[in-house]
C-alpha cells in the first residue's frame, strides 16, 4: 500500500514541476539540445497576413465595413440623444422626423455593414484554413507515402 502511495506522491511532485517548468516567464522551448525561443504574436500575425495573398482586399473591405459601422453605431446613440435633448427644450435645427430618420438609418446601415464584415472575415478565415490545410496534408503525405487519399 505503502508503494503505491510513494508512486502517487512522485506522480503529483513530477506533475508540479513539469507544470512550473512550463510556465516560466520567457516562453523558451529546447529543440534538439538548443534553446528556442517562441515566436512572437506578431511574427505569426505576419505570416498569416502573408499567407492571405489575393485576399488582402476582401481583408481591407472588412475592416473599411467595420470602421464605417462603428461609426454608425456611434450615429445611432447621437442622434438618440439629439432626439432626448430636442425633448427636453434644447434648440437642436433638425426636425424630430429627421432625426428620428437619421437614427433609424444609421442602425439599418449598421447592421448591413456588420453583415458584410462578418461575411468577409469568415470568406478570409475558411479560405486560410482550407490553404493551411492542404499545406498539412501535401507534408503528412511526404511523411507516409504508402497511405494516399483519394
Amino acid at each position: 500500500m505503502s508503494e503505491v502511495k510513494n508512486k502517487a506522491m512522485n506522480a503529483g511532485t513530477s506533475a508540479n514541476n513539469i507544470k512550473k517548468s512550463q510556465s516560466s516567464a520567457n516562453c523558451r522551448n529546447r529543440v534538439g539540445g538548443k534553446e528556442k525561443l517562441r515566436r512572437s504574436g506578431l511574427s505569426i500575425m505576419g505570416s498569416l497576413i502573408g499567407l492571405l495573398g489575393g485576399f488582402a482586399m476582401v481583408l481591407l473591405g472588412a475592416v473599411i465595413n467595420g470602421s464605417i459601422g462603428y461609426l454608425c453605431a456611434m450615429g445611432v446613440t447621437v442622434f438618440g440623444a439629439l432626439g432626448v435633448a430636442k425633448a427636453l427644450g434644447e434648440n437642436i435645427a433638425l426636425s424630430y422626423n429627421t432625426v428620428i430618420a437619421l437614427a433609424v438609418g444609421c442602425g439599418i446601415l449598421r447592421g448591413l455593414l456588420r453583415y458584410i464584415e462578418q461575411y468577409s472575415n469568415h470568406y478570409i478565415a475558411f479560405k486560410l484554413l482550407a490553404i493551411l490545410r492542404d499545406r498539412i496534408f501535401r507534408v503528412l503525405r511526404k511523411l507516409c507515402p504508402e497511405w494516399h487519399l483519394p
